[in-house]
């Protein structure tokens, strides 16, 4: 008796896993160190991450331009996938000021 072959299909599955894990205290010196004059507050761990940015030179940008600096400090983070998740706050001090 002759028996059918038998194939298995295997798809890679990519690796997620990231040496290390990053901290918030991280998070916030890699931002105040690439956004001089910001004011940063970080919340969260791993690699889920609250964001709360205020700085001038966030006078006169586009939501959009505010949210790609910030994500541009930390760039590498992302596509490492030290850093998944974010989310983004951002402020003028006059905005800040009006909204505590």
């Amino acid at each position: 008796m002759i028996s059918e072959p038998f194939f298995v299909m295997i798809r890679p599955i990519k690796n997620y896993l990231v040496e290390s894990v990053m901290q918030a205290s991280e998070v916030k010196q890699l931002i105040e160190s690439q956004l001089e004059g910001c004011s940063v507050e970080t919340a969260g761990e791993g690699c889920d991450f609250q964001i709360t940015v205020v700085g001038e030179l966030f006078a006169g940008m586009s939501p959009v331009k505010k949210q790609q600096a910030v994500y541009a400090c930390l760039s590498e983070q992302i596509a490492s996938g030290a850093i998944h998740a974010v989310s983004i706050k951002t402020f003028t001090p006059d905005q800040w000021n009006a909204q505590s």
